[in-house]
């Protein structure tokens, strides 16, 4: 079973640069076709579309799933369950973004078999903006249980 007293535990603050070649990457690998994200006019910056700001936290982190492994959560049992954005305000290339994530809640399911760990991180600008709330669902697939012990 995961320590539910992890509930509220703040994780680590991280600030990102959103760099204008690292985010043109991105629309293209997406497909951003119709150009929604790109400049309007000559002169003015690159928007950051929703899933970026999930990128962005994890670029360069040399472990980005070092909350979850310090949860005691074993990362060859979890599953991706959900993600949700919330937008508050847009982003830019040239932005300089602060991810500050928190574990609100666990729960289980199946007597402990699935445990679902909901961690929210809040994304503010450079003036301290709040642009997004990013929330995600990681499902933990409990070996001990698994295996019927």
């Amino acid at each position: 079973m995961l320590d539910k007293t992890q509930i509220g535990k703040s994780l680590r603050r991280v600030t990102r640069n959103v760099e204008a070649g690292q985010l043109r990457f991105f629309l293209d690998v997406i497909g951003d076709k119709e150009k929604a994200f790109r400049a309007k006019q000559a002169g003015t910056p690159l928007q950051v579309p929703p899933t970026y700001f999930f990128c962005l936290e994890m670029m360069d982190d040399p472990d980005p799933l070092d909350w979850l492994k310090g949860l005691g959560v074993n990362l060859l049992h979890i599953l991706h369950g959900q993600q949700r954005f919330d937008y508050h305000a847009s982003a830019f290339a040239g932005d300089e973004l602060t991810f500050e994530a928190s574990i609100q809640d666990i729960q289980e399911k199946k007597g402990g078999a699935l445990q679902f760990v909901l961690k929210k991180t809040e994304v503010t600008n450079q003036h301290g903006t709040r642009i997004a709330t990013a929330s995600s669902t990681v499902i933990y697939r409990d070996p001990v249980y698994a295996k019927g012990q």
